[in-house]
């Protein structure tokens, strides 16, 4: 773990000024993940989700854990990734979403296929009281621990859970070397392991597991994202690009370049006392 830590120092307080190190860039570049403006501007992001086999294998592990008796806060929940399957399962899931764009999306594929237990609460996840989010057996938060609190914000998921909190986070992804060379220190976000140590610093009992995603799509696409996503610069993209080519990740298929992708999602589930 490329993290430095004094003994003077929570693992909290590294998980803050590290986030706070990547929010800063990140802003600095016009592509905040933490900013619901950010999402709606996003018009790209629905295409690129079609390719990226994203939730994976670590969805059915989700799944497993909910019975048809049960209700589920999705936190992040984006445009439904676990917001449908769950509400195929489950009597009720109420999702959290800040971006106008993703819950017009989520609702209009609720719809679409006759969903209709699911309540939409448009708002960030440090806005939102319990009072309107209710307990729930089960809660999800997916790629959306952007926060430089991230104790409040996990301890209000605890709060909000009768039995079970599921957190998905990144483990890593093929090119985190040629980002880090590019960017250094402030290239990635916290990863998972972090986060396992401010979980257990703060007495809760975490078990992980990591899911390996592979996928493609074409190279234009994946290269619009390094720019519209991630606030890359055009000669940044150029070199990404370069490394993609490098590692023999960019294919001919049908006369259009596509680029190969690999992710590592982890799955950490926190298990309330009964």
């Amino acid at each position: 773990m490329n993290i430095i830590k004094n003994s003077r120092t929570s693992w909290a307080e590294v998980w803050e000024n590290q986030m706070d190190q990547w929010l800063r860039m990140r802003r600095e570049r016009g592509a905040d993940p933490d900013s619901a403006a950010f999402w709606n501007g996003l018009h790209i992001w629905e295409t690129y989700m079609r390719y990226t086999n994203y939730p994976g294998l670590l969805l059915q592990e989700v799944l497993d854990g909910a019975t048809e008796s049960q209700t589920v806060l999705d936190i992040g929940a984006g445009t439904g990734s676990f917001t449908l399957p769950l509400a195929r399962q489950v009597r009720w899931v109420t999702a959290v979403e800040p971006s106008s764009a993703q819950c017009n999306r989520l609702m209009q594929a609720a719809a679409a296929e006759e969903i209709s237990n699911i309540a939409v609460i448009q708002k960030g996840w440090r806005s939102v009281s319990l009072e309107e989010t209710g307990c729930h057996d089960m809660v999800v938060a997916s790629y959306c621990l952007f926060m430089r609190d991230i104790v409040a914000a996990v301890h209000k998921m605890d709060q909000a859970a009768r039995r079970k909190v599921f957190l998905v986070h990144l483990a890593g992804q093929d090119l985190q070397d040629a980002i880090r060379k590019l960017r250094g220190k402030k290239a990635q976000p916290p990863d998972h392991r972090l986060l396992l140590e401010v979980l257990k610093e703060m007495g809760l009992d975490p078990t992980t597991k990591v899911f390996s995603r592979s996928f493609s799509l074409p190279l234009h696409l994946q290269l619009e994202m390094f720019r519209s996503a991630q606030g890359f610069k055009d000669p940044e993209v150029r070199e990404l690009e370069k490394a993609l080519e490098t590692s023999g990740r960019i294919v001919e298929r049908n006369g259009e370049p596509w680029v190969s992708r690999t992710y590592q999602d982890a799955l950490i589930a926190i298990e309330k006392e009964s």
